[in-house]
Order: structure tokens, then sequence, then C-alpha cells
């Protein structure tokens, strides 16, 4: 075999090689990004479980207020939260059309639903307005909701509910598992075809090494945020006590982004119809120093972000602004992070952390997308509380 020969068989193998690498590097890639957006797919439809979830607590809620309050617009919940669930409800069986066992859970779901607004819902307030018509009496009413119809039928959704999201939650840790294995072999490809490759090939790979990380990274940074998100929204899950709930969040907020004091604030109106912030939770604070403090709408930062509801991001906090304390010393704050708490659009109060460190973009992209949990989660715990507030005779006929 002449030189020529083995040049031309030298020349031949780099570029077959690079070509080889190169295709089972894009496959890689490929499965990859198709791996990552059924991920994504299984949470956006996880999420909208959830929302559906929400939406009939509200229609619940606005059901049940009307039924006390007998005034129209405590069903405004319950019309909004009607027409928004038929809206996510198509559009999530939409999500899970190549699963027909979700499909046939969903549609479960919604039948069940509709038996619901037919059988209690709407018998209930239809009772309700004969009552307001002096057409009915108050023990009409209780007789309807006393037979348990309406309970019966929402306790098995929400059974349907909860099996509906463990089934994806199981489809989400396989295609996690997935994910990170197409990872684990994009990686190998490209160490091996580096040992086999030249300059060309080493360029190809490098390339390829990059781009994999970048999508590792973003997919890694984007699970972290999820994972904090729903570690800080199930502690919402089922509230039913303002204080309880506020404490847990902040506590929960300041570990995740490694905050050494926090605050939340919730909007409440004074008398004469003024509003101001009012404590409500914290960490690594002295409660003595914030129970019976207010701040008035536009006083000092946290009364300007509730006035602008804009995040302040703050890296030269003021002298004495805050203390972080700990048993071994104190230290002041050389970070701040004020975020408005809204429910459609209007302020439902204010979150405040101070750090020994600058908040990193993950800390403030886990804030953004929390605090309109919250502001649903304060929202109904207001509403509780206003119907609680209500006259105890004519809370008792209804329990």
């Amino acid at each position: 075999m002449d030189i020529k020969t083995k040049l031309r068989i030298g020349n031949g193998v780099i570029p077959s090689l690079t070509v080889a690498l190169a295709i089972v590097i894009s496959i890689s890639i490929n499965t990859l990004v198709d791996t990552a957006g059924w991920v994504q797919h299984t949470h956006q439809v996880i999420g909208n479980a959830k929302n559906l979830e929400k939406l009939l607590v509200d229609m619940e809620t606005g059901e049940r207020g009307f039924l006390i309050a007998g005034k129209d617009e405590f069903l405004e919940p319950y019309i909004q939260g009607r027409a928004k669930f038929k809206i996510v409800m198509i559009e999530t069986q939409q999500l899970v059309d190549d699963n027909p066992a979700q499909v046939m859970r969903l549609e479960d779901i919604e039948a069940q639903v509709h038996l619901w607004t037919n059988n209690a819902a709407i018998p209930e307030i239809a009772m309700r307005e004969k009552m307001n018509k002096n057409l009915a009496t108050i023990n009409d009413v209780s007789a309807l909701i006393e037979s348990g119809t309406g309970k019966d039928i929402l306790d098995g959704i929400r059974g349907k509910f909860a099996e509906f999201i463990r089934t994806e939650q199981s489809l989400l840790a396989t295609r996690q598992g997935d994910a990170a294995k197409t990872a684990d072999q994009a990686i190998f490809v490209i160490a091996v075809g580096s040992a086999f490759s030249v300059i060309f090939a080493l360029a190809i790979t490098v390339f390829f090494t990059r781009l994999i990380t970048t999508r590792e990274a973003i997919l890694i940074r984007e699970g972290e945020l999820k994972t904090q998100s729903a570690r800080v929204i199930d502690l919402m899950q089922g509230a039913s006590n303002m204080q309880l709930m506020c404490d847990a969040v902040i506590c929960e907020l300041a570990h995740l982004t490694q905050s050494g004091h926090g605050v939340i604030y919730i909007k409440k109106e004074d008398e004469g119809r003024s509003s101001s912030l009012h404590y409500q939770g914290g960490f690594a604070i002295n409660e003595r120093e914030y129970t019976e403090q207010t701040t008035q709408l536009g006083e000092g930062l946290i009364g300007q972000c509730a006035i602008d509801q804009e995040t302040l991001f703050i890296t030269q906090v003021p002298d004495n602004y805050v203390q972080i304390k700990s048993s071994l010393g104190e230290a002041e704050a050389k970070s701040l992070l004020v975020v408005p708490i809204l429910f459609e659009k209007r302020l439902m109060g204010v979150i405040e952390l101070a750090s020994l460190y600058e908040f990193s973009e993950n800390s403030r992209e886990l804030l953004r997308r929390v605090t309109d949990y919250i502001g649903i989660t304060i929202n109904m715990l207001n509403n509780l509380e206003r119907i609680k507030a209500m006259p105890l005779l004519q809370r008792d006929s209804f329990e």
C-alpha cells in the first residue's frame, strides 16, 4: 500500500469519523430535546390539573358564600370559575390526547363536575334565590346542604384529581430519568469520538459539548426552580389559617433563597376603609417588634413596593435597615428583596427578604413564580375569614 493510498485512507477516515460523530451527537441532542419537551409537557399537565382543582374550590367557595350571604357578588367566583374551568379542561384534554387513560379520567372529572353543578350547586342557589324572595325558608336551604349530595360528589372529584396527578407524576419521573440517561449517553459519545478525531473532529466535539452542557444547565435550573416552587405551593395546599400559612411560606422561602430575615405583610382595611400592611409571618425576627406593626401604603420600601406593585431588588441596603442576628452575633444585610403579592392585579400583601449575600437570579425567579399562588391563597383565606365573620346564628344554620 503506497503512501498516497494511506493518505487517502487517513484523510477519508477522519472526515468519516467526524461525520459519524456528528450524526450520533445530533441524534442524542434531538432525543434529549424531545425528552425535555415531554418533561415540560408533563409539568404543564400537572399545573393545569392543580389549576382545575383551584377553580373548583373557587366555584364551591362562591356558591357557599352566596348561600350564606344571599348577595349576588358572592357568586362571582362561582360564575368565573365555571367559565375558566371549561377552558382549562379543554386545554388539558388536548395536552393528554396521546394518553387515552388520562383522557378518560378527565372526562370522568368533567362529568362529575357537571353532576355537582346540576344536582347540588344549581338547586342550592335556586333555593337561596327563592329564600331572598320569601318563597322559601332557611330550613329549605339547609335541607339541601345537609343532604350531602354536593359534598359527596366533590370528595369524589378530589380523589379523581389526585389519581390523575399521581399518574402524571409517575410519567414525569420516568421522563426525567430518560432525560438524564440521554444526557449521559451524549457525553459518552462526545468523549469516545474525541479520542478518534483530530483537529476538525475535536472542534465538532467541543461545539456539541458546549451545546449539550448549556441545554443540561437550562434543564437542571428549570427542574430546580420547579421543585422549589412545588415545595412552596405544597405548603399552601389545604391552608385554613392565614398565620400558619404565612409562617410556613416565609420560612421555606428564606431557606430556599439563603435569607437571614423574612417577613410577610398582608394588606388589610383599617377603620375608615383606609388600607395598610400588617405583619402576618416572619423568619428569624423578633416577633414582638413586628406583631403590632403596621405600614401605610407608600411608607418606606415596603409601602412603596405596595403602591408601585413592582419588585424592589436592592444591593446597597441603607445602614441599620435590617440586622441579621444569630447566637454568634449580628450583621447588616447586604441585599434586600421586596416583592408584591397580587391577585388579579389587586394587592394582597408584600414579602420582604434580606440576606448577607446578593440574591441570585434563581432566587428572584423563584419569588416571581410563587407570588401568584400566594396571592390566590391569601385571597381564598380572606374570603373564608369574611364568611366566618358573619353572624354566628346564620353560619350555624349551614353547618
